[in-house]
């Protein structure tokens, strides 16, 4: 439904941008094999909940969720989610692995070891 909303010009200036966004990770992947970040920048939410404050700022759920995921959808990166251990309040957490394009098979292996030592 959102897509619906975008406008030409719009849709020409994100495909300029996924150009630029490739090559900054695509430079990234000069100095590591995998990226490691977190997969969701909240813990999670209760079902229904609709608005998260982070950093004394309100923001959807919805966008919050999706922040330290898109990125690889938009650049194709291969990325994969593990979990790594559990809140406080026994709320799961879990880490984002990337890789460079092409390099699935490494990055299937790290998540493999990686989950093998959390």
């Amino acid at each position: 439904m959102a897509s619906q909303e975008v406008k030409g010009y719009e849709y020409v200036l994100s495909q300029i941008q996924r150009k630029q966004l490739i090559f900054e990770y695509n430079q990234s992947f000069n100095n590591v094999d995998i990226l490691l970040t977190p997969t969701l920048p909240i813990l999670p939410t209760d079902i229904g909940q609709r608005e998260v404050q982070i950093n004394d700022q309100k923001e959807e759920v919805r966008h919050a969720l999706l922040r330290l995921t898109s990125p690889t959808n938009y650049t194709g990166n291969p990325s994969l989610s593990i979990p790594c251990g559990m809140s406080k309040n026994a709320l799961p957490i879990g880490v984002q692995l990337i890789a460079k394009h092409g390099n699935d098979a490494e990055l299937y292996q790290f998540g493999y070891a990686l989950e093998q030592n959390i």
